[in-house]
C-alpha cells in the first residue's frame, strides 16, 4: 500500500513551490520572462536546481502555473473588491478605477508577466491568459449588471470588456509614472469607464424603445 505523504512534507513541499513561482515572478519583472532559466530561478527561490523537476517539468509548465495559480487568484480577487467597492459606491466608474489602480499596484510584478505575455510568443501563454481575461470579463459585466441601468446581455458583455481593456491598459501605465501623474491618469480613467457605462446604458435605452410595440391611437380605435 503506497504511504500517503506526511502532512509537514506536503507543506514543505507547497511551500518551495510557491516560491519558485513567486522568484519566477519578481525576475520576470526584471527581466522578461522568455530570458529566465530554471537555474535562475532555482537560485532566487534558494533552492538547488535539480530541486526544480520535483515541481515543475520545464519553464513552460512553470509559466502555466504562474497564470492558473497567481494571476487567475489575482484577477478574481480584484473582481470581488471591485463588487465589494461598488456595493457601497453611488458611483461605479469611481469605484472600478480605484479599486483596479489599488489591487493591480499591489501585485505590479505579477500584473508586468501578464501583460508581457497575453502578446508574447507562446501560444499556451496567450491562450491561458486570454481564458483569465475573458473570466475577468463575465465577473465585471456581472457587476455592472448590479450597478447600472443595464440589462442586456451583449451590451453588458461589451461594457465590460471595454472597461476591462481601459482599466488595465491604464493601471500598467501607472505602474512607472509618479503620484501626481498617476492620480491624473485615475482621473481620466474614472472618467472614460464612466463615458463606457453612460454610452452602453443610453444604447441600452434606445434598443429598448426601439422594440417598445407602437402607442395604441384611441381617438382613431374609437372615431
Amino acid at each position: 500500500m503506497a504511504l500517503r505523504p506526511k502532512p509537514e512534507k506536503k507543506e514543505q513541499k507547497e511551500r518551495v513551490r510557491l516560491a519558485l513561482l513567486q522568484a519566477a515572478v519578481r525576475l520576470s519583472a526584471a527581466h522578461g520572462f522568455g530570458s529566465l532559466s530554471l537555474r535562475e530561478v532555482s537560485r532566487e527561490a534558494d533552492i538547488a536546481p535539480t530541486s526544480f523537476y520535483r515541481h515543475f517539468a520545464d519553464m513552460e509548465e512553470l509559466g502555466l502555473a504562474m497564470i492558473d495559480e497567481l494571476a487567475g487568484p489575482m484577477f478574481r480577487a480584484v473582481a470581488a473588491q471591485l463588487a465589494l467597492a461598488v456595493g457601497h459606491d453611488h458611483e461605479p466608474s469611481l469605484a472600478i478605477g480605484q479599486a483596479l489602480f489599488a489591487a493591480l499596484r499591489e501585485d505590479s510584478d505579477l500584473f508586468r508577466f501578464v501583460i508581457a505575455e497575453r502578446a508574447g510568443g507562446s501560444e499556451r501563454f496567450r491562450a491561458a491568459i486570454l481564458l483569465e481575461t475573458e473570466r475577468f470579463i463575465d465577473d465585471l459585466a456581472g457587476i455592472l449588471r448590479s450597478s447600472c441601468r443595464l440589462t442586456d446581455p451583449s451590451l453588458l458583455r461589451n461594457a465590460a470588456e471595454a472597461v476591462v481593456a481601459t482599466a488595465l491598459e491604464a493601471s500598467f501605465r501607472s505602474l512607472d509614472v509618479q503620484p501626481l501623474a498617476r492620480a491624473e491618469l485615475l482621473a481620466r480613467t474614472v472618467e472614460q469607464v464612466r463615458m463606457i457605462t453612460l454610452g452602453a446604458e443610453v444604447l441600452g435605452t434606445r434598443r429598448a424603445e426601439s422594440v417598445r410595440p407602437p402607442a395604441l391611437n384611441i381617438d382613431k380605435v374609437t372615431g
